[in-house]
């Protein structure tokens, strides 16, 4: 590997757009992770923040200009153009230039970026695609909830405690979650989840718990079948590899040279990545992440995936089984990097629906300061919020939202965690009991169903994860009078420096608020008598 690559000092780049069409000129702001940030991301940041549909130009103001009007505007048609913008523009901000492009233009511009290896899909395939996500992102949250939580639930009974904390699951504990063929059941499985929904997973059990937790494994597998499926799978990844590593160079250098660019930033300050650019664990995340790039080319590779992976590395460190935890969580976390960008528009929309039922004053004041599209939380969404605490703590926030997502049987229907138990558990972070939840049946019809392939695209407690940081940090922000500039470098300086255990005991009792007061029963039998039922305080300090 090539040492040398570029390295961007900032967690944000400050953004102002311009756009222009026929009849008028908008201008917008926003914050940025470079690192993260490809070509396709900021498109459809752009036409976000802009409405647009149809097809656009971007350009940016490079650097070499000195004065209004010797202003020079270079394109941006690529991953490779955007990271010459981010090194080169013009300071402080990234000045960019967006004009609309008409049907009679459109061949014009075919052309121009076909010049540059790009393929461009005809304008009524656009027009569909923005015209599609629009429609999407309106769906209100509460109600795609509503389409995957059953409505039947018992009596929550528990009351919060917050003080409570449970320690990890270690391996002994393990152990016992297992029958006498290392079986790890349906029910046992939801048993494992909620309980390290509460605790986390000790550091030495990582390596066993982690791909259950992914569904890496069929259900019910023994403990041999278990070492047996891992030997398959090890095989079949090191042909994987060699199909791609077999292909002419010239069909690979795009995509190897991006991966590595990263792969060479990414969390070196960690010790198993603070090593020489050519050191084997360096190595290993580069052939995931190609491997899977050429496997799914639909997908391909994007920024921000060497940070997904790495944990996964650091933890397995074996670099067959990481791909396939990798492979299983990509599964959810793909739609992220869609190039249409409608995943990660519905999970703003719906974050922002949740603060403006929390707090209809902060989400009033982010409106009136030019950050209610939530842009500002980007990073956030888009991996986790794994850039926002520690490495460590974020091992411990990773296997907590992956504890809160169905088992997946592989090709059968998920087996859904019991809503009453993610409730109680949810409510009282650190009062679950390692018995069966004898509200939890096996007959399908009557498991209180959380699927969440459409709620918010992944795991709901992301987004609750990420009310929680807002807001403990809203006073802050209104009393400092933060813009959206102000608001993304603010965050900017508080990466890596987030409170886990208070940020996610909050995010706890805002899910659990919301899954009773805001998600009604379907037969007033259900109903808790008077006074069960009052909305909880969200402001509790955590």
């Amino acid at each position: 590997m090539a040492a040398g690559i570029m390295q961007h000092e900032s967690e944000a780049v400050r953004i102002q757009a311009v756009y222009e069409d026929q009849q008028q000129v908008e201008i917008r702001a926003f914050a940025v992770d470079p690192s993260i940030t490809s070509y396709n991301n900021l498109k459809f940041l752009i036409m976000g923040a802009f409405k647009l549909q149809g097809i656009f130009t971007v350009s940016y103001l490079s650097r070499s200009a000195t004065s209004l009007d010797d202003q020079i505007y270079l394109s941006l048609n690529s991953d490779w153009d955007l990271d010459e913008a981010f090194q080169n523009a013009s300071e402080p901000i990234l000045q960019l230039k967006v004009t609309k492009v008409f049907s009679e233009e459109y061949e014009e511009v075919n052309n121009e970026m076909a010049r540059h290896g790009h393929n461009v899909p005809s304008i009524n395939r656009i027009v569909t695609k923005t015209k599609n996500k629009s429609k999407h992102i309106t769906v209100p949250f509460k109600h795609t909830i509503k389409h995957h939580i059953s409505k039947r639930w018992s009596k929550l009974t528990s009351a919060f405690n917050d003080a409570i904390r449970h320690a990890p699951v270690n391996l002994t504990e393990w152990q016992a979650y297992l029958d006498e063929e290392g079986q790890l059941t349906r029910s046992r499985a939801e048993d494992l989840r909620m309980r390290v929904f509460n605790g986390g997973v000790e550091p030495s059990a990582r390596q066993i718990i982690w791909p259950h937790l992914l569904s890496v494994f069929p259900a019910e597998m023994t403990e041999d079948d278990r070492s047996t499926y891992l030997v398959v799978k090890g095989r079949e990844y090191a042909r994987m590899k060699l199909r791609w590593q077999g292909l002419p160079p010239e069909k690979t250098a795009d995509i190897t040279s991006m991966i590595m660019k990263d792969v060479l930033r990414t969390d070196r300050s960690y010790p198993y990545f603070a090593v020489d650019n050519n050191h084997p664990n360096l190595l290993k995340l580069f052939n995931i992440l190609a491997t899977y790039a050429f496997t799914y080319p639909e997908i391909s590779y994007c920024q921000g995936m060497s940070d997904l992976a790495a944990p996964l590395l650091v933890t397995m460190t074996d670099e067959a089984t990481t791909f396939w935890c990798f492979n299983a969580l990509m599964s959810r976390m793909k739609v992220n990097f869609s190039s249409d960008g409608s995943a990660m528009m519905t999970k703003f929309e719906h974050l922002s629906q949740l603060l403006d039922r929390w707090d209809p004053e902060f989400c009033k004041y982010l409106k009136d300061n030019g950050a209610g599209d939530m842009f500002f939380c980007y990073r956030w969404i888009l991996l986790d919020l794994k850039r926002e605490f520690t490495f460590n703590d974020a091992l411990r926030l990773y296997e907590i939202i992956w504890s809160t997502l169905p088992q997946n049987s592989h090709g059968g229907i998920a087996r859904s965690i019991s809503v009453s138990r993610l409730n109680r558990s949810s409510s009282n972070p650190g009062n679950l009991d390692n018995k069966s939840d004898p509200n939890c049946s096996n007959d399908s019809t009557d498991v209180s169903a959380m699927y969440y392939s459409q709620y918010g695209y992944g795991s709901p407690f992301v987004l609750f994860l990420c009310l929680s940081i807002l807001l403990q940090h809203r006073d802050h922000i209104i009393r400092n009078q933060m813009d959206h500039n102000t608001m993304a470098m603010y965050f900017d300086r508080l990466v890596r420096k987030h409170d886990l255990n208070k940020v996610v005991v909050k995010a706890r009792l805002l899910f659990s608020d919301f899954l009773r007061t805001e998600i009604a029963p379907e037969n007033e039998s259900d109903l808790s008598p008077t006074g069960d039922n009052e909305p909880i305080d969200a402001s509790i300090s955590c």
